[in-house]
C-alpha cells in the first residue's frame, strides 16, 4: 500500500490517503486481475472499498493502482486483496495495515 506521493504506508493515521498498487512483470496474465483496497472499523464492518482491474497485456511489465481511500475517524485497518476476475480465491495473501496507536 502506498500514500499519495508513492511512499510505502506502514501505519494508518487520520486524514491519510492510501491506495493499493500491484505490479506484474515478465508475463501475460491469463485473465484480468482485480485489486481491491477495503477499509474496516474496529468491529470488522466494511466501511468502503476501491477496486482496479489489470487486463491481460502483451508482455513486459504492467502495474495497476486503486483509487485512494481517505483514512478517517472509525477506520481501524485496511486490507488489500488481489485475485483473478471471476474467482474469489486470492492470488496472494491479503495485506493488512492497522491504525497507528
Amino acid at each position: 500500500m502506498i500514500d499519495s506521493s508513492g511512499g510505502e504506508v506502514t501505519a494508518l493515521s487520520d486524514g491519510a490517503d492510501v491506495k493499493a498498487r500491484a505490479e506484474v512483470s515478465g508475463g501475460i496474465p491469463a485473465k484480468a486481475l482485480v485489486l481491491t483496497l477495503a477499509r474496516y472499523n474496529d468491529d470488522g464492518a466494511l466501511l468502503g472499498c476501491e477496486t482496479a482491474e489489470l487486463r491481460p497485456f502483451g508482455g513486459g511489465n504492467a502495474a495497476v493502482e486503486t483509487g485512494s481511500v481517505m483514512i478517517g475517524p472509525g477506520t481501524a485497518y485496511v486490507k488489500a486483496f488481489l485475485w483473478e476476475r471471476g474467482s474469489m480465491a486470492p492470488l496472494l495473501p491479503e495485506t493488512r495495515i492497522e491504525r497507528a496507536k
